[in-house]
């Protein structure tokens, strides 16, 4: 659930980057880690809109 891609991102990164609210819902509910930072620096939070934001916060 929480493996990373090259860039050190999960599918719940990609998720919230895409801004696919009910993907990052389904994600959560199967035990992703919100907490996780990207090589970037980033966590899925910081990469999704508000309203990604909202649910990952």
């Amino acid at each position: 659930m929480n493996a990373v891609d090259t860039l050190g991102q999960t599918a719940l990164h990609r998720a919230a980057l895409a801004g696919h609210l009910q993907t990052c819902r389904l994600l959560l509910s199967y035990g992703a880690d919100p907490a996780i930072v990207s090589l970037q620096g980033f966590t899925a939070a910081q990469m999704g809109n508000e309203a990604v934001q909202q649910i990952l916060n």
